[in-house]
């Protein structure tokens, strides 16, 4: 990618407010944005909001916002950030009397209380500091108690070190918990100053594959959709979050956890199992080019599956995430106007040594649906941090930025399926 399209800073205002497992990149959400040409004054739509990073961004530009987000946590999260309850100041002065009670109570905090995986990862002083600032925040934190409760948890993470695959108990001794507390609120307040006016902007703790979660959203309303979905990454969101769900106690087991992650897209092969497979494949029956690219993957996968010992069932998760991503664009194409846009920044990926090309499978589903697909061209390199890790694949990733215009596709729109294109790149070898 070149210089000239690399735009804006590293982060932006908003941006660490609340951590997301896979927060999109503030570089590539201003060139998605660019791409597109935002209308002035228009409703900008992301059915996979998370932290809200197109959120605070858009409406930093003076555009309407609506998002939505499966996950109640990360939602919660990402509507603190169009929330302005009152002046900054009072935030920073309610803050700094929470932590002076706080402090007060730390002495008391039975710390053996906390769940066993938070035991585990915080050490006892800064533990007991940290379930001081709940206590009091949800005693009495007033109109500011959205607001503290997202800097609790960014401190909660800045705590422990090295999570979820570092070492246990390493906690970082440079400042402690209510010293990182005032810090984080003073930066939201910062933030809040630069932007004290309520935007035009909603998020919406719903799943944007059910119609329950546009239907408030009038049909052709929606000027443009900037999104990045989930990755087929192995990745489930509800359990990465477990740390900030079980110091909240909002969770305390495995299976209340898959219970907030029963509404979110499947991007991990614990999330599916063949039945919702045999559904998910029946879905598809409408899509006839994504149907047969689907096959063809899965096939490959169920072979490469049979000849290895750990045993991920990718060819189940297959059908099952492009099934969900159609359903979410068979609402986008009701509600969008005509000719709006929609940008998605999507990442590839390889699974037993076979390449999934996400975006071309997205691209896919817009066909089937009836959009117009106006580019796809990867925009930066991908899963860079793990080279060396044990059974790692050897094929090269991607982020690719998509481009697709409501409105009748062209006639040389049809994409056509060319299953050699599918075979193994290469024969992987992984570690013992």
């Amino acid at each position: 990618m070149s210089g000239r399209n690399r735009v804006g800073a590293a982060t932006r205002p908003f941006d660490d407010w609340a951590r997301h497992p896979a927060p999109m990149d503030p570089r590539v959400l201003v060139e998605a944005c660019a791409a597109i040409d935002l209308p002035a004054g228009g409703l900008v739509a992301d059915p996979f909001c998370g932290s809200n990073r197109v959120g605070s961004f858009v409406v930093g530009r003076g555009e309407r916002f609506l998002g939505i987000e499966a996950h109640p946590l990360i939602a919660e999260q990402a509507a603190v950030k169009l929330t302005r309850p009152g002046d900054p100041a009072d935030f920073r002065a309610t803050a700094d009397r929470l932590v002076r009670v706080a402090t007060k109570l730390a002495r008391d905090v039975v710390a053996a209380h906390e769940h066993a995986l938070v035991r585990r990862w915080l050490t006892d002083a800064p533990l007991r500091k940290l379930v001081a600032i709940r206590s009091v925040l949800t005693a009495d934190a007033g109109p500011w108690e959205a607001h503290l409760l997202v800097a609790l948890l960014a401190v909660l993470r800045e705590t422990v070190i090295g999570w979820p695959g570092g070492n246990p108990r390493a906690c970082s001794t440079l400042r402690d918990p209510f010293t990182r507390y005032l810090v984080r609120v003073g930066k939201m307040a910062d933030d809040l100053e630069q932007a004290p006016r309520s935007p035009v902007a909603s998020v919406i703790c719903a799943d944007s594959r059910a119609p329950g979660a546009w239907a408030d959203v009038p049909s052709g309303s929606v000027s443009a959709c900037v999104s990045s979905p989930p990755y087929l990454n192995q990745l489930c969101y509800a359990e990465s979050m477990r740390l900030e769900l079980y110091f909240l106690r909002r969770a305390s087991t495995w299976a209340e956890l898959r219970l907030l992650g029963a509404n979110l897209v499947a991007s991990a092969t614990q999330q599916v199992c063949r039945s919702r497979a045999e559904e998910a494949r029946g879905t598809l029956d409408e899509l006839p080019q994504a149907a047969d690219r689907v096959a063809a993957l899965a096939t490959l996968l169920d072979v490469e599956r049979r000849r290895r010992a750990r045993r991920k069932r990718y060819d189940l998760l297959l059908p099952c995430y492009v099934a969900d991503m159609a359903a979410v664009m068979r609402h986008l194409k009701r509600v969008l106007a005509p000719s709006a846009c929609v940008a998605w920044i999507v990442g590839d990926s390889a699974w037993y040594g076979i390449h999934i090309d996400t975006p071309a499978l997205v691209t896919t589903i817009a066909a089937d649906l009836g959009f117009r697909v106006d580019d796809d061209r990867a925009i930066r390199r991908r899963g860079l941090h793990w080279p060396d890790a044990p059974r790692r694949h050897s094929l090269p990733l991607s982020e690719h930025l998509v481009l697709l215009r409501q409105g009748p596709p062209a006639a040389e729109q049809q994409l056509l399926f060319d299953a050699s294109q599918y075979q193994p790149a290469a024969r992987i070898s992984f570690a013992a």
